[in-house]
């Protein structure tokens, strides 16, 4: 594991994804983490992380480019939380985000098919994905296949704003123009393959 320490700042926490994405150490090898704020583990290697508004400037246009002006926006925030793991929560977020892997987990969970609590899951999901709105177009289609939110849209109308289902049918039927397979490792040897 190599753990890349950076500053309690919003500047030193996207030069810390920069680092950590960088390093080709593939996303279960490393962490983030603010200055002063871990305890030292053994078989671990540390990296200060070093500043510069270049490295800065390029995790933020390449996040507002390729998730939007509201991603941006949710990543500053998170970076004010004075939560100690915010750094690698962050550095977390934009990998999982397009994980077919990780979806697929998430939507086999029994209460996703079971008779009497997919529809409940189902709304849940929804409301959940109203607040996440960028994801990559096979996920999108991963939901609908679980939910069948096209085949129903109709009756999740009468729950959910117009607006979102469709922005969320659309997303279903279209690609994005948002190329998210750019945040993934592009490196065969240093992907995580399980």
């Amino acid at each position: 594991m190599t753990i890349f320490t950076c500053s309690d700042t919003f500047e030193g926490i996207l030069c810390g994804v920069y680092d950590a994405w960088t390093s080709r150490l593939g996303h279960k090898n490393v962490a983030l983490e603010l200055e002063g704020t871990g305890n030292m583990q053994m078989f671990t290697e540390y990296r200060q992380v070093q500043e510069s508004l270049s490295k800065a400037e390029k995790v933020i246009q390449a996040v507002q480019t390729k998730a939007g002006q509201e991603v941006y926006e949710q990543i500053y925030r998170a970076s004010l939380s004075q939560e100690a793991e915010k750094a690698d929560r962050i550095y977390r977020d934009i990998l999982l985000r397009c994980s077919t892997e990780v979806w697929e987990k998430v939507l086999a969970d029994p209460v996703c098919d079971d008779l009497d609590t997919s529809l409940e899951a189902r709304e849940a999901f929804l409301v959940y994905l109203m607040d996440h709105i960028y994801l990559p177009h096979r996920i999108w289609q991963l939901v609908d296949q679980q939910f069948q939110i096209v085949e129903d849209r109709e009756n999740i109308l009468q729950k959910f704003p117009k607006d979102f289902l469709d922005y969320a049918v659309y997303y279903i039927q279209h690609d994005s123009f948002i190329n998210y397979d750019l945040f993934q490792v592009t490196d065969e040897e240093q992907a995580d393959a399980d």
